[in-house]
């Protein structure tokens, strides 16, 4: 066996103790835990499958044929509905028996053959018969890489539209991070059927290019597992600790005495005011990067520049309510206090109060 496939065959255990690890995990979502051990099941069977495969050893376990393609139709929509979960904290629906299709189109396709025998199996892969068996046997391959792009798309199409509640930035890259490797996983599946069926140019390297994505995967889970629990128990935490301003050259000093350079710039000077604030203003007042004044921002108030000016101006509409300017145009104050629209008003007000601007001035009044 060669080193290579001692790896993916390390990497495959790996995944097994981690999906029964998930499996027994009490804390986090039961759903999104379960959803995850199943994933790393399907990832280290397809491992699995591909090493008994380049082994040689195949034919000896006959009824393992093709099973491979089971475990991949499972990982699209396991994927889909585990991102749904964490991001959405949707639970399964009847609907969700639908995202069984791609499974239930392979057992139709392959159907014919699983029933076989193993010495019929046998024969039939001798024989270069498989085709004879398989329903629309040049279709179904096109369909698995298909579905796998789908679903990873659209895990990733819920990050980018859909905001994180209770979720940091950090924790947001994570979600990208894995979302574009499931995706690479698909586009390599894509580019391996390109160029192994359809061109007959597959190389030993893109043979493994698959697995060896499979083994990152595994690989990160496996670490942020363990170094950073929080991430999979929904909590806030920094997934990869001083790797966003490590060499900006910003030290602590430097940046404490940058933010009271910045404190001063909003609370005495007002600049939350101005409409057309940016974070290009902050760099500037404070002569220093946009990355720079990110950091500053990020690491002594922890949160977006655009956070921290809108509770800045939050506080100011608090402070002209409480002061008596109840009767004032929500609108008119909104503007006034920075703000461009009354709907990003009414977003910033009820996020950092818990109501709505309205309802604040009635219970204010109420008191």
């Amino acid at each position: 066996m060669k080193l290579i496939h001692l790896l993916f065959s390390g990497f495959c255990f790996l995944g097994i103790i981690m999906a029964f690890l998930f499996f027994i995990k009490k804390n986090g979502s039961k759903l999104a835990n379960i959803l995850m051990a199943i994933l790393l099941l399907m990832f280290s069977y397809y491992l699995f499958y591909s090493v008994i495969y380049w082994s040689g050893l195949l034919i000896d376990f006959p009824h393992i044929i093709l099973t491979h393609d089971l475990a991949i139709s499972f990982l699209g929509p396991l994927f889909y509905v585990y991102m749904r979960t964490i991001i959405l904290k949707k639970k399964l629906t009847i609907r969700d028996l639908m995202l069984l299709g791609p499974f239930l189109f392979l057992l139709l396709s392959f159907g014919k053959f699983y029933i076989l025998s193993s010495t019929e199996k046998i024969g039939v892969v001798n024989n270069n018969l498989l085709e004879n068996y398989i329903f629309l046997p040049k279709l179904q391959d096109i369909l698995l890489i298909c579905f796998l792009l789908f679903f990873g798309i659209r895990s990733y199409l819920l990050v980018k539209f859909f905001k994180l509640e209770n979720q940091n930035s950090n924790i947001r890259l994570w979600i990208k991070i894995i979302s574009l490797l499931f995706i690479g996983i698909g586009i390599s599946f894509l580019i391996y059927y390109l160029l192994g069926v359809t061109f007959d140019i597959l190389t030993p390297l893109l043979d493994y290019f698959i697995s060896l994505l499979i083994v990152l995967l595994i690989g990160i889970i496996t670490y942020v597992a363990f170094i950073l629990p929080e991430v999979f128990e929904g909590k806030k935490t920094k997934i990869f600790p001083g790797v966003k301003y490590e060499k900006t050259g910003l030290s602590n000093e430097i940046s404490k005495e940058l933010k009271l350079k910045l404190i001063n710039c909003i609370e005495n000077e007002k600049i939350y005011l101005n409409n057309d604030l940016t974070l290009e203003d902050i760099s500037n007042r404070l002569n220093v990067s946009k990355n720079h004044a990110s950091q500053v921002i990020n690491e002594n108030f922890g949160m977006s520049f655009n956070n921290l000016i809108n509770k800045y101006r939050i506080d100011e509409v608090i402070k002209h309510i409480e002061e008596g300017d109840s009767d004032i145009n929500l609108g008119d104050l909104a503007y006034k206090v920075g703000f461009n629209n009354r709907n990003s008003f009414y977003n910033a007000f009820k996020k950092f109060t818990g109501i709505s601007p309205t309802n604040y001035i009635k219970k204010n009044i109420q008191s």
